[in-house]
């Protein structure tokens, strides 16, 4: 490994570092691969005072992988330097010759190998280009035959062809492919994601007065127990009132000029032409109404804001092509004033917010913005959350500091997991997660319990269109009566009062220690598989060996100190 080495290196994170085990003079060394090139290695060992110097000859060095360890031999120590402060040896190893480049190199490209396309016959490649199968490209279909069974197969095969997976579990699902049209493209399957139902809730609003159970899709243990308890203590305190406070849906095109003198003039022209764009706009849906516009200017360009009411549709789409329709007739009456110079527009100049967490859209709302509150007494807080007013709100008064300090938009626990799973199990815009989730918590002291509040302002949601018309999901929001015309409302309003019971869960959690503990009992998916009496055999054993030559006679059992590990026992 010298100074002045110019071959590109690879270095290694922490903590994912290759381990090594080596052999000089009979010795063996363990440790860590710090970095790599062709022309070597970089190792860091512990200082055990064992004698290893420059020009040493290492006999084997194993490569530890799960599956398999890789040998490389004759390698040659090039350097070896002490850390006594760390208490451990930096050593470079290099390749004495092409040969141990080219098994390095080989060893390398085996533990970094993902799942490649299998080399063919040049006969085989023939018949694949004959039937349309390549390794770069989906197998195509007409767009009337995208989702029949035939064409599901094709790709269904070509991932086997190509990557050597069944996919049965992919497949394997009571969907039929024409109910996913419009949904998705090259459709080859279904993914599963368990389902629980939190609550029910007592939920208090305009559109919902009753108690509801509420579905989430989620893999993420006690969730679904921690908004159940949430739920209970609002429930047993008389229930969580909600209120939506307004809805819109924002699109924002960008009309660009020559100079920023056309660009005042358009301005001007829209605001003289509103009602007329506002009508074009409208023709194109009986759902959305353009309520408003908001030019803003920068430079040449000029940017739209269009806010439309989109009924129970979360209104994506829709308001893309209302807008674009507006868009065209716009141009074509503004393409000839010399005065504003046009040139060109783009359906949308990132001004919207779409699928992004934002400061317009926390502050403005976007889709729908919903208001939640509810008291719970002393009573209950110390019997079922385990925790007393004042700590819970000296526990929150700090967090909200520190979401402060981090510039967190808002200040919540995780609201983020009522929205998500809510989201997957009715077939909302999973994306829109993003700007959904945030929102603001606020608990305080009041008479003798507290006063929880929340509010969420980009709820982007609907319950028609896009995904809520799939079998499963159509289901989910019938549980919470949410399905159809006239329900978006109440289904903001359940996914406040969700949010809300699930912060105040989790913060009680926190503040009385059992938050842990509870994740520990319902979270934690640990590997079910133990090593059976039986496998403590020879091969077992001789697979613990690093020397492959070596053969285990025997094996025997014993009885051993229940306390005692099995290697330590085996070699006691």
């Amino acid at each position: 490994m010298t100074k002045n080495r110019r071959e590109p290196r690879t270095y290694y994170h922490q903590y994912r570092e290759p381990r090594v085990l080596f052999f000089i003079h009979e010795q063996s060394f363990s440790g860590l691969i710090i970095d790599r090139s062709v022309e070597g290695l970089g190792i860091v060992i512990p200082d055990e005072e064992r004698d290893i110097k420059p020009g040493d000859i290492i006999s084997s060095m194993y490569i530890v992988h799960p599956e398999k360890d890789y040998c490389v031999e004759g390698l040659t120590v090039a350097f070896a330097k002490r850390d006594d402060v760390a208490r451990k040896i930096n050593v470079g190893v290099m390749a004495a010759g092409q040969e141990q480049k080219d098994q390095l190199t080989a060893v390398f490209a085996l533990l970094m190998e993902a799942r490649k396309p299998a080399k063919k016959k040049r006969k085989k490649k023939v018949e694949e280009k004959k039937r349309g199968i390549h390794p770069d490209r989906i197998p195509a279909s007409r767009m009337l035959n995208h989702y029949d069974d035939e064409a599901v197969k094709s790709r269904l095969d070509w991932i086997k062809e190509f990557y050597g997976i069944n996919a049965r579990y992919l497949k394997s699902n009571r969907l039929y492919p024409e109910r996913v049209v419009g949904h998705i493209e090259n459709y080859v399957g279904t993914v599963e994601v368990p389902v629980g139902v939190a609550g029910p809730i007592l939920v208090k609003g305009t559109y919902t007065d009753g108690y509801v159970a509420v579905p989430i899709a989620t893999t993420e243990g006690a969730l679904v127990s921690s908004i159940t308890r949430g739920a209970r203590a609002c429930n047993m305190c008389g229930g969580v009132k909600v209120h939506v406070t307004r809805q819109h849906m924002l699109r924002a095109p960008m009309f660009i000029c020559q100079d920023m003198d056309g660009a005042i003039n358009l301005q001007r022209w829209i605001e003289k032409h509103r009602e007329e764009i506002i009508a074009k706009a409208e023709l194109i849906s009986s759902v959305a109404k353009l309520v408003r516009l908001e030019p803003v200017l920068f430079n040449n360009a000029l940017h739209v804001k269009f806010f439309y009411d989109t009924g129970d549709a979360s209104g994506q789409n829709m308001t893309s092509a209302c807008t674009f329709f507006a868009c065209e007739w716009i141009e074509t009456k503004v393409k000839e004033y010399s005065s504003i110079k046009y040139r060109h527009y783009r359906i949308e100049g990132n001004f919207s917010g779409d699928k992004k967490l934002n400061y317009q859209n926390f502050i403005l709302g976007r889709g729908i913005s919903v208001v939640a509150d509810a008291f719970v007494n002393e009573r209950v807080l110390r019997r079922l959350l385990r925790v007393t007013p004042s700590d819970l709100v000296d526990g929150w008064r700090n967090a909200e500091v520190a979401a402060a300090q981090i510039g967190m938009f808002g200040a919540n626990i995780n609201f983020a997991n009522v929205v998500a799973g809510v989201f997957t199990a009715t077939g909302q815009d999973i994306a829109s997660v993003h700007e959904s989730a945030g929102g603001i918590i606020k608990v305080y002291c009041e008479g003798d319990g507290v006063r929880v509040s929340t509010v969420l302002p980009s709820l982007v949601i609907g319950t028609v269109g896009g995904g809520t018309s799939l079998p499963s999901q159509r289901e989910c929001l019938e549980i919470m009566g949410c399905y159809g015309s006239g329900r978006v409302f109440r289904l903001a309003e359940v996914i406040a009062a969700a949010c809300l019971s699930l912060d105040l869960s989790t913060m009680a959690a926190i503040a009385s220690g059992d938050f842990v503990h509870a994740h520990e009992r319902l979270g934690r998916n640990r590997p079910k598989k133990t090593l059976a009496k039986s496998e403590v055999n020879k091969k077992f054993i001789s697979q613990l060996l690093y020397d492959k030559e070596a053969e285990v006679i025997s094996a025997k059992t014993k009885d051993i100190d229940a306390s005692a590990g099995v290697t330590s026992s085996i070699l006691n």
